[in-house]
């Protein structure tokens, strides 16, 4: 299964060989804001998990992506600033797409991790 899965992503899986030892593959997302040109803090923001489960979680986010209207690619300062992917679109449309953004994350994302 993970070999498919790996392969699936233009992978190719290691063996490894080591006695009474198991490993997983885990794949993140990460996003960034801010800079030490505008702001002296940066935070970072992101999802954690195996390989098949972002297999699964593929499908939906591409789905909530393709709504009509559809995005190519969902940012959420974009989102907040109703810029970029955003730009004319109304307050309430995208709450509710980042809404549903958050809630096709948490449907298959287990694992959060924020830094500051």
């Amino acid at each position: 299964m993970m070999r498919q899965a790996l392969s699936g992503l233009g992978l190719r899986a290691s063996r490894w060989k080591l006695e009474g030892q198991r490993y997983f593959v885990l794949r993140g997302y990460i996003d960034d804001s801010g800079n030490w040109e505008h702001s002296p803090v940066m935070v970072l923001g992101g999802w954690i998990a195996p390989v098949t489960t972002w297999l699964s979680f593929r499908p939906d986010w591409q789905a909530m992506l393709d709504l009509p209207p559809g995005i190519e690619y969902f940012k959420m300062n974009e989102a907040a600033t109703l810029c970029g992917q955003f730009d004319q679109w109304r307050q309430q449309r995208t709450d509710e797409r980042v809404a549903l953004a958050y809630k096709t994350i948490e449907q298959h994302i287990p694992f959060t991790r924020r830094a500051a």
